[in-house]
């Protein structure tokens, strides 16, 4: 399990002294009411330690009462222990700790690099099957409307309150979710499912043939913009995706060479954003014919901000301005 992973857990199950390292994370035991080896059936300090482990199960350690084991069975233990139904959540962690194909596919000596990218991993529909039909009044005060969100086809985790979005390659097929929080966590987005961001664009499945490529940042930026383009009879000119982040991977880059002719920059107005624009400069630059917005002044740090401002998007869509890489460079 990944550290957002991790922390999704302990968070759901009410730990306490959660600290972050690079390697594991640490809490106070969860299971101290019930083992020896905790004073007074309860643990002050973080005395477990959990292994970040992206590529499978993650390990666990208490220093004081000297459990052990995996992440998934200390779950169990702590259901048997507390009489709580955690069921959904220990079936969650199962999901978490599978080991992603691809990266098995790394472990043999000799293969196709990007013959392996190019393989998708084909979830079942049935993982969206908890999140379907609901929705957060936290999307909807937005301004996002009802047909759009059944359009992306949001839904809602109601077990780690985060409106979700899955994702989709450009066939179709379910990739993945993002998740986002509705009650300010620190953890502002969380992948489900092992979803790789940077093997995807997010909305890449929508794309239409012909259009021109805006390429904005953020999840609900990528919603936002394709609502404003529906709104203004736009979809047949332009498409949306967001990179998920402010700068954009390999292969994020080549699938915009593949979709589009014409790619506009619509990343956020800040220093992150001007640095993930110079660098898609690099990568794209005599590929396609590259653009970015200009945005008005004073108006807006992202393009959701910008579309709520009532800004006509397609005058800045029209008006973006031909740019070029600070310096010469191939892809990198």
């Amino acid at each position: 399990m990944n550290k957002e992973e991790i922390l999704l857990v302990l968070e759901h199950i009410g730990a306490d002294n959660v600290q972050i390292g690079s390697r594991n994370v640490q809490c106070s035991c969860f299971l101290a009411p019930w083992r020896k080896g905790h004073k007074s059936t309860s643990d002050s300090k973080p005395s477990m330690g959990i292994l970040i482990n992206s590529n499978g199960p993650s390990k666990i350690h208490c220093f004081a009462c000297k459990y052990g084991g995996d992440f998934e069975t200390a779950l169990k233990d702590l259901a048997k222990f507390s009489g709580e139904d955690y069921s959904d959540l220990i079936k969650r962690v199962g999901e978490f700790e599978e080991v992603d194909p691809s990266i098995l596919a790394d472990q043999i000596p000799a293969y196709d690099e990007y013959e392996i990218q190019k393989k998708e991993i084909k979830l079942s529909e049935t993982l969206l099957e908890d999140f379907r039909g609901q929705t957060h009044r936290y999307v909807l005060n937005r301004g996002f409307d009802v047909e759009t969100l059944k359009e992306w086809e949001s839904g809602y985790d109601n077990n780690y309150r985060r409106a979700v979005f899955p994702v989709r390659s450009r066939q179709g097929v379910l990739v993945g979710a993002v998740g986002r929080t509705v009650n300010n966590h620190k953890i502002k987005y969380f992948n489900y499912f092992g979803f790789d961001k940077s093997r995807y664009l997010f909305g890449e499945h929508k794309v239409k043939e012909g259009t021109s490529l805006v390429v904005v940042e953020g999840l609900l930026d990528t919603v936002k913009v394709w609502q404003a383009l529906k709104d203004q009879d736009l979809l047949d000119r332009y498409s949306v995706v967001g990179i998920l982040g402010s700068d954009a991977s390999f292969d994020q880059c080549r699938k915009m060479v593949d979709l589009a002719n014409e790619v506009v920059l619509f990343l956020d107005n800040d220093r992150t954003g001007l640095i993930g624009q110079n660098k898609l400069a690099v990568n794209l630059q005599r590929k396609v014919l590259l653009k970015s917005v200009d945005y008005p002044d004073s108006v807006g740090q992202d393009p959701d901000e910008v579309v709520e401002a009532g800004c006509s998007l397609g005058e800045l869509l029209d008006t973006s301005k031909l740019i070029v890489a600070e310096r010469d460079k191939e892809w990198r």
